[in-house]
């Protein structure tokens, strides 16, 4: 082998190298993405939220979670509302419930714009690479289908 295919071989290696990283953070980061969970609390402005925490609810241990909302990229919602008793009956908390529903509508546009910041560069990625769809699937271990759902 001549001295140029030996730098060719090692530019090809190096560059597979760089996209198998690239496309790994990448997986990571749709993983993070698969849901989006909006928390509304109260508590003292003083208090430290640990953003190195993998979970949220472990980095908001002294304040008092008012309403929570958790949005599946499946589409499925789980919403916690803001309720107190009165006569006996629950009312819903409509001055939390309004900063909570803002609090959502700004978070699924954040979730929407980082995915298709994401979606836009391994779009690219792939193009540059010369890559088809499946190859991405199997770069980001994205099946076809999609996976039973566990209960």
């Amino acid at each position: 082998m001549s001295e140029q295919e030996q730098r060719v071989r090692t530019s090809e290696n190096g560059q597979r190298g760089l996209l198998d990283n690239i496309f790994a953070k990448i997986t990571d980061q749709l993983k993070d993405l698969s849901y989006v969970e909006v928390i509304t609390a109260k508590g003292s402005p003083d208090v430290k939220i640990d953003s190195e925490k993998e979970n949220v609810l472990d980095a908001l241990n002294a304040v008092e979670i008012l309403a929570r909302t958790k949005i599946e990229l499946d589409g499925d919602i789980v919403m916690v509302l803001p309720t107190t008793k009165v006569n006996g009956e629950d009312k819903i908390n409509q001055e939390i419930m309004k900063i909570h529903k803002e609090n959502v509508e700004v978070a699924v546009q954040n979730w929407k714009s980082f995915m298709d910041t994401i979606l836009n560069a391994v779009s690219l990625i792939a193009e540059l690479a010369g890559m088809g769809k499946t190859d991405i699937r199997a770069r980001l271990e994205i099946s076809p289908t999609a996976p039973p759902r566990s209960e």
